[in-house]
């Protein structure tokens, strides 16, 4: 069957039929008329069909803003965070700087977690297979001054 004949046949099929009548849509009734004391427009200001508030200051309120209070202080200050690893073994000089702050005993730059001294680079390129150098003997684990 050609396209266009099926196409003419389904549209006949959807078409009204001769012979019923259309229903009339009933539009809804109009809106009320507003009391008289709603129509007045003493003090106000007309501005694309819409009454607003005149331009008299004195009534309008401004907003009152709120801000947020200072924030308190902690009793002791900042902790400062250290690495464990350096604290126990006794480096002073490290504790602070290394890497090991909070990223558990493995991540410490100078120590490994017995405390033998260690550089930490090294032993990450070692532990990915990315190089085969010893961190034990790296010149930077053994030249830090403790």
């Amino acid at each position: 069957k050609d396209k266009s004949i099926t196409l003419r046949e389904l549209n006949e099929a959807i078409q009204p039929r001769s012979g019923v009548s259309d229903q009339q849509v009933l539009h809804p009734s109009g809106f009320e008329e507003p009391a008289p004391q709603a129509r007045s427009t003493s003090g106000l200001d007309i501005v694309a069909g819409t009454a607003v508030r005149g331009g008299n200051s004195d009534d309008v309120d401004q907003p009152v803003k709120i801000t947020r209070g200072k924030d308190k202080p902690k009793p002791g200050g900042k902790r400062k965070r250290k690495c464990p690893q350096c604290h126990q073994f006794g480096s002073e000089n490290t504790m602070y700087a290394c890497g090991g702050q909070g990223g558990g005993a493995k991540r410490c730059d100078y120590f490994d977690v017995i405390g033998v001294r260690r550089c930490y680079k090294c032993f990450k390129k070692r532990e990915s297979g990315e190089s085969t150098h010893d961190p034990y003997t790296c010149p930077s684990a053994a030249s830090t001054a403790l």
